[in-house]
């Protein structure tokens, strides 16, 4: 399993200062950047941490996947051109062709659609908080494996060799 880290600099200063303290261990390191504008940090729930915030948050998505469908305004992206910049950079150097990919934070599946575009031919898990994301993506691609999950304690997976999480920690600021 390879595993990238995510940063989130508020500063160039503290991106070089977390970089250092990564890249010991790791040979890439993803950069978090959303489209310009710094969010609250938040992370998914774990044994009921702001269990109010991701109420929130699955609502909020759900409105959205309701009423944009497999659009990347479902899962508040910028646009449908930065949404794939994003999965190109992330995924250039990574030999994922082949790869047990798992998808945490998989929205409507866009990440399928450039994996495909790609040459993609291994397997690949799709799991979302919410669960309108998660039959959008079914239904989009039901030759791929989406779930449901409520925590990332729903996760006992040890099949993978790779774990993308792309864009979970710029969410919105959902009241």
């Amino acid at each position: 399993m390879q595993v990238v880290p995510a940063i989130i600099p508020k500063t160039r200063e503290q991106m070089e200062e977390e970089i250092k303290k990564v890249s010991g261990f790791a040979s890439l390191i993803q950069i978090d950047i959303s489209d310009g504008l710094f969010t609250p940090f938040k992370t998914w729930p774990f044994n009921g941490r702001d269990v109010e915030y991701f109420e929130n948050l699955k609502n909020h998505y759900s409105r959205l996947v309701i009423k944009y469908g497999d659009s990347y305004k479902s899962v508040d992206w910028g646009s449908e051109n930065t949404q794939k910049i994003r999965f190109r950079t992330l995924l250039e150097a990574l030999d994922f062709q082949s790869a047990r990919i798992l998808d945490v934070g998989c929205g409507v599946g866009h990440l399928v659609d450039y994996l495909l575009e790609n040459k993609f031919k291994g397997s690949y898990t799709g799991v979302d908080l919410v669960e309108e994301m998660v039959r959008q993506a079914a239904n989009r691609y039901p030759e791929m494996n989406f779930i449901k999950i409520d925590s990332l304690d729903d996760l006992n997976r040890t099949d993978v060799e790779l774990v993308i999480a792309s864009g979970l920690f710029t969410l919105a600021n959902i009241s």
